[in-house]
Protein backbone atom coordinates (compact mmCIF):
# COMPACT_ATOMS: atom_id res chain seq x y z
CA UNK A 1 0.00 0.00 0.00
CA UNK A 2 2.50 2.59 -1.03
CA UNK A 3 1.32 5.82 -2.48
CA UNK A 4 3.29 8.59 -4.08
CA UNK A 5 2.67 12.07 -2.71
CA UNK A 6 3.76 15.24 -4.43
CA UNK A 7 5.04 17.97 -2.15
CA UNK A 8 5.53 21.60 -2.97
CA UNK A 9 9.04 22.88 -2.41
CA UNK A 10 9.08 25.38 0.38
CA UNK A 11 11.80 27.69 1.52
CA UNK A 12 13.33 26.66 4.80
CA UNK A 13 14.46 30.16 5.60
CA UNK A 14 12.39 33.26 5.32
CA UNK A 15 14.69 36.23 5.07
CA UNK A 16 13.35 39.47 6.43
CA UNK A 17 13.16 42.35 4.02
CA UNK A 18 16.40 44.29 3.96
CA UNK A 19 16.44 47.99 4.59
CA UNK A 20 19.14 50.30 3.34
CA UNK A 21 21.70 49.62 6.09
CA UNK A 22 20.91 45.99 6.99
CA UNK A 23 21.54 43.06 4.67
CA UNK A 24 20.46 39.52 5.53
CA UNK A 25 22.24 36.37 4.38
CA UNK A 26 21.59 32.71 5.26
CA UNK A 27 21.93 32.70 9.04
CA UNK A 28 23.69 36.04 9.48
CA UNK A 29 23.40 39.73 8.74
CA UNK A 30 25.44 42.90 8.45
CA UNK A 31 24.18 46.29 9.52
CA UNK A 32 25.17 49.85 10.34
CA UNK A 33 24.13 51.47 13.61
CA UNK A 34 25.24 55.04 14.31
CA UNK A 35 28.08 54.83 11.74
CA UNK A 36 29.41 51.55 13.20
CA UNK A 37 29.29 48.36 11.10
CA UNK A 38 28.30 45.08 12.76
CA UNK A 39 27.96 41.39 11.95
CA UNK A 40 25.28 39.42 13.79
CA UNK A 41 24.67 35.68 13.71
CA UNK A 42 23.21 32.88 15.79
CA UNK A 43 25.92 30.74 17.34
CA UNK A 44 25.65 26.96 17.13
CA UNK A 45 27.78 26.40 20.23
CA UNK A 46 26.26 24.90 23.36
CA UNK A 47 23.82 27.45 24.69
CA UNK A 48 23.89 29.31 21.38
CA UNK A 49 22.57 32.81 21.30
CA UNK A 50 23.12 35.82 19.12
CA UNK A 51 26.69 36.96 18.54
CA UNK A 52 27.55 40.46 17.37
CA UNK A 53 30.88 42.13 16.60
CA UNK A 54 32.18 45.27 14.94
CA UNK A 55 33.74 45.19 11.46
CA UNK A 56 35.33 47.86 9.26
CA UNK A 57 33.40 49.77 6.62
CA UNK A 58 35.62 48.19 3.97
CA UNK A 59 34.64 44.68 5.13
CA UNK A 60 30.99 45.75 5.31
CA UNK A 61 31.23 46.74 1.65
CA UNK A 62 32.94 43.47 0.68
CA UNK A 63 30.35 41.40 2.54
CA UNK A 64 27.54 43.40 0.94
CA UNK A 65 28.68 42.41 -2.58
CA UNK A 66 29.53 38.81 -1.59
CA UNK A 67 33.32 39.02 -1.51
CA UNK A 68 33.48 38.13 2.21
CA UNK A 69 31.43 35.58 4.09
CA UNK A 70 30.66 35.02 7.74
CA UNK A 71 33.60 32.67 8.32
CA UNK A 72 35.98 35.14 6.65
CA UNK A 73 34.82 37.89 9.00
CA UNK A 74 34.92 35.70 12.11
CA UNK A 75 38.45 34.57 11.25
CA UNK A 76 39.66 38.12 10.54
CA UNK A 77 38.23 39.57 13.73
CA UNK A 78 39.30 36.52 15.78
CA UNK A 79 35.91 35.89 17.35
CA UNK A 80 36.12 32.10 17.67
CA UNK A 81 35.20 31.05 21.19
CA UNK A 82 33.90 34.41 22.34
Amino acid sequence: MSKFYKHERASLTNRPESDRDEIFFDGWAINIEESVCYVTYISSEHGGGEKKFIISKQDYGKAKVGKKGLLDLIAKYNKFGE
